[in-house]
């Protein structure tokens, strides 16, 4: 009972945080309606006990007072959570999340590829600034301007790095932990469930899971993409349509995503995916045609000043300049979620900090 009752405050928590970032007329009118649907209810269950020999004007007269003496409380509640909102944008932007660090320029990712002539929906050209580069790996961020979207991209040689999931997979955790605990030098969330509750279903979000040849979950429709990856490292991908029920000799380590987004070099995303042509918080994780490189985007969202988000279709563009060729979308939202060993969190999740999840995605240096 005592599980139950945290889950459903974290719910709570995370949708009245949410419906403070709505405008304020939104919310009055919001909790007007919802005190007069309240008002109907109680009138319909209680009028014979409460108020048995009150006439309908005195009671109309209470609710109303009820509802009006109620706005300016709920007023001072919306004004303070987006003062707290305010503040946090503040702070995004008098400070950079990490700095930009000097790499050598010969053999990294980024100067491989031009957006100058290159669209990403209406947010045009990115600035490109390198965070973190070593052998086999380059991470580095993308800020889009007018309207603002903030972009972390890590590509990475499977020959360097070795492929960590986590067994425990009944448990959510957060993404930095997980790093931690599996010695990753990069990690990105995976699959949170059908709530930020700690102990919520997965419900229909979930799919085939395998680590390190022992299949925790082949639980795969066709709404699910998985990607796996052989002993030797070697990257591969099912699409969601596809239903694969049975572990192959390549499925050495698997996990489950949400929506296809990139299929065989080509933008090829799900129209059953209802919030593809929203900006929002996204994570994706990919793979080139070769199967030897690993991409991980995550894209930060909800936070105007700092970033609008991306559409599926702009986490592709960003994506197929680069080689990906196949590519998943995973949980999103206040999920959405990447560690680097030397820096920590390198995004601003959505929820203003990292949102436990049952997956995650991690590289450990072989």
């Amino acid at each position: 009972m005592g599980d139950q009752i945290n889950v459903f405050l974290d719910d709570l928590s995370a949708l009245f945080w949410r419906l403070s970032q709505f405008p304020i007329a939104f919310q009055l009118l919001l909790w007007i309606a919802s005190a007069g649907f309240t008002g109907l209810i109680f009138l319909f269950l209680f009028k014979k006990i409460f108020f048995r020999n009150s006439t309908e004007k005195t009671i109309t007269l209470w609710w109303i007072s009820f509802v009006l003496t109620g706005i300016p409380i709920v007023f001072a509640v919306i004004l303070d959570a987006r003062a707290e909102l305010q503040k946090e944008e503040d702070q995004l932007l008098s400070s950079n999340i990490v700095p930009v660090v000097e790499v050598a320029k010969d053999s990294l990712y980024s100067t491989a590829v031009s957006f100058d002539n290159i669209q990403i929906g209406d947010l045009g050209a990115p600035v490109v600034k390198t965070i973190w580069a070593k052998p086999g790996i380059e991470v580095f961020q993308l800020n889009f301007q007018n309207p603002n979207a903030f972009v972390v991209l890590a590509i990475a040689d499977l020959k360097t790095f070795s492929i960590e999931l986590d067994t425990a997979v009944t448990k959510k955790e957060l993404t930095s932990q997980f790093a931690k605990r599996f010695q990753c030098e990069i990690a990105v969330n995976g699959e949170a469930g059908t709530t930020p509750g700690d102990d919520c279903p997965l419900g229909q979000w979930t799919g085939n899971y395998v680590v390190k040849g022992a299949a925790l979950k082949m639980e795969d429709s066709d709404k699910r993409p998985f990607m796996y990856f052989s002993k030797e490292g070697k990257g591969f991908y099912s699409t969601d349509r596809d239903i694969v029920k049975a572990l192959t000799g390549d499925m050495y380590n698997a996990i489950w995503g949400r929506f296809d987004l990139i299929l065989n070099g080509v933008e090829a995303i799900d129209t059953r995916d209802h919030s593809q042509e929203k900006p929002y918080p996204r994570t994706v994780i990919g793979i080139d045609q070769t199967g030897t490189k690993v991409f991980m985007l995550v894209a930060d969202g909800r936070k105007p000043q700092h970033s609008r988000g991306l559409t599926m279709k702009e986490c592709a563009a960003v994506l197929l300049p680069y080689g990906c060729y196949n590519a998943m979308a995973c949980d999103q939202g206040g999920s959405s979620c990447m560690y680097v060993e030397k820096f920590g969190i390198v995004n601003r999740p959505a929820d203003g900090g990292e949102r436990r999840v049952y997956t995650h995605f991690g590289l450990r240096r072989n």
